[in-house]
């Protein structure tokens, strides 16, 4: 009796972990294999520049314009950094202040080794990070997590695309009565601190 309750009880798991990596771990498995951080290098092995003309860096030209009200600007209005975690998802490791330099005319480097650079500085960059993403992964060195924070906060920080997939359904459609303005993808601990802090500290650098 007892060993058929048991045997049950094993066929039941290796079925619910069986389903689990079909349905989760191979995905993002295969992901990780095709687009995760490890493929930079060899993917900018494969990068022929020879094709391209890359134009020499310029400094940053300020001409007056006959109508101060009409002047022509060169920028970008939506950045996003790796205070962005689905921006993580997709391999994004540079910073804001790593943008502004950029933005700059400063070359910084790729997780394959490719060094990116703007042939002439913008004359104004917009930094689109979310606000609500503030704080949700500031905490994630703090002591006393939860299981379900830490599982979080290592999703949260996984270069892999697969897993912006698997959470959007979480977060596309009506927050399901939930505070708005508390995180879809934790869901859980007060992370209200931490985002003040995120936020304070980028405020001040504007």
């Amino acid at each position: 009796m007892f060993e058929k309750v048991g045997l049950s009880v094993l066929v039941v798991v290796l079925a619910a972990a069986g389903l689990f990596w079909v349905k989760i771990g191979l995905p993002l498995q295969q992901s990780a294999d095709k687009f995760g951080p490890d493929t930079a290098p060899r993917d900018y092995a494969l990068q022929n520049d020879s094709n391209v003309t890359i134009p020499a860096p310029q400094a940053a030209r300020f001409q007056a314009a006959p109508n101060s009200n009409a002047n022509l600007y060169w920028g970008d209005l939506h950045v996003h950094t790796a205070e962005s975690y689905d921006a993580t998802f997709f391999g994004n490791s540079l910073s804001i202040e790593d943008a502004y330099r950029f933005a700059n005319g400063s070359p910084p480097s790729t997780a394959g080794g490719e060094t990116m650079q703007l042939s002439r500085p913008l004359d104004f960059l917009s930094i689109k990070d979310r606000a609500e993403g503030f704080g949700t992964r500031t905490h994630c060195g703090s002591n006393g997590l939860s299981m379900k924070e830490r599982a979080a906060c290592g999703l949260e920080n996984s270069q892999n695309p697969r897993i912006f997939t698997m959470l959007r359904g979480n977060t596309k459609d009506e927050n399901g009565g939930r505070d708005p303005s508390q995180p879809a993808v934790l869901g859980t601990g007060d992370l209200s601190a931490a985002a003040t802090m995120r936020w304070s500290t980028y405020d001040a650098v504007r």
